[in-house]
């Protein structure tokens, strides 16, 4: 019992020596400021500004559509064709 008091001060302790009070100024939101930054280019150039960092230039490329559910059939359907060879070359070691 008494360790746990020793914890619970020490605890206590701790938590007292890093609280301070909270201080908003000098705290600095890059964010935000980059956001406000690239609205207002755009809005300068009439709507037509920089696209944001990250975005592709130029027109987009589409690939082929993909059925997931057709390819998810087919990798099942060859999983259980492996499986029963496996199983077959198994029992043709036991056999020998």
């Amino acid at each position: 019992m008494a360790k746990n008091l020793v914890n619970q001060a020490f605890g206590e302790t701790l938590v007292e020596s890093m609280a301070s009070e909270w201080e908003p100024n000098r705290y600095h939101e890059d964010y935000r400021e980059a956001l406000m930054d690239w609205i207002e280019k755009k809005a300068q150039a009439g709507g037509a500004g920089p696209q944001p960092q990250g975005e592709a230039e130029g027109p987009e490329e589409h690939g082929k559509a993909v059925d997931m559910m057709d390819l998810l059939k087919k990798s099942v359907r060859n999983a259980a064709a492996q499986r029963r060879k496996e199983k077959a070359g198994e029992k043709a070691e036991d056999a020998a």
